[in-house]
């Protein structure tokens, strides 16, 4: 009877396992600009201006909640196609905890 080296029986379970990627749940400027396909100086003028939700800091970082994100592109005004500023999404976000 031969027995199967540990090589064979490595890549046996390898093979068959599925590859899942794990996205991150906080994004850096560059990630978030990418996420919503624009420059990262347009993501820091739409910040400044309050266009966007607001980041969470971590310190000296400041990272953007990958799912308020998608949140907040999806409460995009179909009548107007325009996304809701800062204080909306705020106001939104409170409608939705009462």
């Amino acid at each position: 009877m031969m027995v199967p080296c540990c090589a064979a029986v490595f890549s046996k379970k390898f093979m068959s396992a599925e590859i899942q990627i794990i996205e991150p749940v906080l994004l850096n400027a560059e990630q978030t600009a990418s996420m919503l396909g624009i420059s990262r100086s347009k993501l820091y003028s739409m910040h400044s201006a309050g266009l966007l939700p607001l980041p969470v800091s971590l310190g000296s970082c400041v990272r953007w909640d990958r799912e308020e994100l998608r949140e907040w592109l999806s409460a995009k005004n179909p009548q107007t196609g325009m996304l809701p500023n800062r204080q909306q999404w705020a106001e939104i976000q409170a409608q939705k905890k009462l």
